[in-house]
């Protein structure tokens, strides 16, 4: 190993940023605004791009949007969605440290990640609005299934009111037939 690759080896996260990454960021007028242990933020007119490594869990993290409050990450499903890559041949998969995440940042910072670097709106855009509803449709999907578990709770204790109304929040239609039934028989007992 020669004395460059061994002294990138031996830096902190921020130092391996700044050494790897800083000549990347001036050519795109990115200023760092914020800056602590394994964490770097910096700023453009048009992005707001965030940096971390946790070393509890070996990972890495990049955030990138409009600004700071639109920021969503960017991991390895937003880029094979968005940006034109062959994860397997151009990227370090499974990254094992930070060298690894920080060697795929500048892979991806050189290539089909400028886009972010530039603050190409469009595609910032996209990426927040395709964070957004994938977060959305999990979160429908927790609810739905906690629905479901409390709908089975009230079935089981004989509470056919909090049964019919658990079930009209998660939609006879989303759920197997069986479920029909037992809805029309927890209406029959109401009016009973």
């Amino acid at each position: 190993m020669d004395a460059a690759a061994l002294k990138f080896r031996s830096m902190t996260f921020n130092e391996s940023i700044h050494y790897k990454l800083d000549n990347i960021f001036r050519e795109y007028d990115l200023r760092k605004v914020d800056e602590i242990k394994n964490f770097i933020k910096l700023k453009s007119k048009s992005v707001t791009i965030m940096l971390s490594y946790d070393d509890r869990e070996n990972g890495g993290a990049l955030y990138a949007g409009e600004n700071e409050e639109s920021a969503v990450l960017i991991n390895f499903n937003t880029i094979r969605k968005f940006f034109v890559v062959n994860l397997e041949k151009d990227f370090i998969f499974p990254e094992k440290n930070q060298n690894d995440f920080i060697d795929n940042l500048v892979t991806f910072f050189k290539g089909p990640g400028r886009a972010l670097l530039e603050g190409n709106s469009m595609i910032l855009q996209e990426i927040e609005s395709y964070i957004h509803n994938k977060n959305k449709m999990y979160t429908e999907k927790i609810l739905q299934e906690q629905n479901l578990i409390s709908a089975n709770e009230a079935w089981d204790k004989g509470n056919y009111k909090s049964f019919i109304y658990y079930i009209d929040k998660i939609s006879l239609q989303n759920l197997p037939p069986s479920y029909s039934l037992k809805y029309k028989i927890a209406y029959q007992k109401i009016l009973n």
